[in-house]
């Protein structure tokens, strides 16, 4: 069932809505939080770092699943 309501398979429009609204929200965090990582200058060299790597494994784990 979860796996069912994770996906939105059989799901009401309603529920669509709901998990893409949690996946920008999720996004708008995410993003919020690198660009506060970025402006402090001490943290600025790591957080390219971990935001390449992170990118990177995305990639890497995109291209495995497909």
């Amino acid at each position: 069932v979860m796996n069912d309501l994770h996906k939105g398979r059989d799901a009401s429009s309603s529920w669509k809505w709901a998990i893409d609204l949690s996946g920008a929200i999720l996004v708008l965090i995410a993003l919020s939080g690198l660009l506060l990582q970025l402006v402090l200058k001490r943290r600025r060299r790591s957080a390219v770092i971990v935001a390449s790597a992170g990118a990177v494994a995305a990639v890497v784990l995109i291209i495995l699943t497909l």
